[in-house]
């Protein structure tokens, strides 16, 4: 097999695996099995991978996260995966259950539906406030959970933003804030405690990513050090999607986080710091079909061995002769290190 169809593979095979270990891990708690255990799954061959989590997410959390906004890193939530392009979601969206033409309709009558395909909305358009790209929509019983590139937002069925026990609106939430339990500054394992990164890159773990002063009622700005402190931390929230579980009665989310694109280190002067991009895989599961009682919260690298290559070295020889390894135009990435 070609090397790089067997790093292909590996790639996808790894979030196969954590997604089925996770399927076993929900299903254990639901059968009784003491949530706040601690989570450390490693897969065997081919791939070692590990499941840090749970987390938890209580229905506090969710409310806080919904009425905050960090001053410094909003700009981070939503960007968009393409490298380059930096897209933030923003704007308002209207979310329509009627066809976009009569013609459309035509193309899809009732009675072409198969048993089981799922019938179009009832009501709408919906308007939502700060939405943004990749639009992903899952209905429970009695809840919607929607998402965009960085946003995740609860519904009731009639398509309002859904309220918890007293009343409170649960805003759009960004995707920053819902998974924060596992940013919080104070933890020792929080997820920018082993990025490994190569030497120059900056990322103190234990240095909030949000708020510059703690001790004051609100999110601070963060001082010109602080974020020198964090440029290299895993910040950035993107491609968040949702599903619903019907068997286990469950939404899942799955978000990824990185600390920046690999185009922007592929710019920086120092090589070694070509390959300082790392990414996670964030996944939150809820304690039932309410998605206000609260979630689980599991994490995962995003790809095969991330955070291994630090020693990118000289050049092959005979890449330096400028022997054509690869198409024109291709980008030619070397490492010194065994596991790179």
């Amino acid at each position: 097999m070609p090397a790089a169809v067997a790093r292909r593979s590996l790639r996808l095979l790894g979030p196969l695996c954590a997604a089925l270990a996770l399927l076993l891990i929900v299903s254990a708690q639901s059968s009784g099995r003491s949530p706040d255990e601690t989570v450390l799954l490693a897969i065997p061959h081919p791939v070692q991978l590990t499941i840090r989590g749970p987390r938890r997410l209580r229905p506090a959390g969710i409310l806080r996260a919904a009425r905050t906004r960090f001053p410094d890193r909003d700009r981070t939530a939503g960007e968009d995966e393409s490298d380059g392009d930096g897209g933030a979601d923003r704007g308002s969206r209207r979310v329509s259950g009627a066809p976009a033409s009569a013609h459309e309709a035509s193309l899809h009558p009732a009675s072409a539906l198969a048993p089981g395909f799922s019938p179009g909305p009832t009501s709408g358009p919906y308007t939502l406030g700060q939405v943004g790209n990749d639009p992903q929509i899952a209905a429970s019983a009695s809840f919607l959970v929607a998402t965009t590139n960085g946003t995740i937002t609860f519904l009731t069925k009639a398509g309002k933003l859904a309220t918890d026990g007293s009343g409170n609106t649960i805003n759009p939430i960004l995707a920053s804030l819902f998974f924060q339990p596992f940013f919080n500054p104070n933890d020792p394992n929080n997820l920018n405690t082993a990025l490994n990164l190569p030497a120059g890159l900056k990322c103190a773990p234990r240095v909030s990513l949000y708020d510059g002063d703690p001790n004051k009622r609100g999110n601070q700005p963060l001082t010109d050090a602080q974020k020198a402190a964090t440029q290299d931390c895993l910040k950035q929230f993107y491609d968040s999607r949702v599903m619903f579980d019907d068997f286990r009665k469950r939404f899942w989310i799955v978000t990824a986080v990185r600390n920046d694109s690999a185009s922007h280190y592929a710019s920086l002067s120092d090589v070694s710091q070509h390959v300082g991009r790392r990414t996670k895989l964030l996944v939150a599961v809820s304690v039932n079909q309410d998605p206000r009682a609260g979630w689980w919260m599991y994490a995962w690298d995003g790809e095969v061995d991330s955070g291994a290559c630090t020693d990118v070295g000289a050049p092959p020889a005979s890449l330096r002769a400028g022997a054509p390894l690869c198409a024109a135009g291709a980008t030619v990435t070397w490492t010194s290190g065994s596991r790179c």
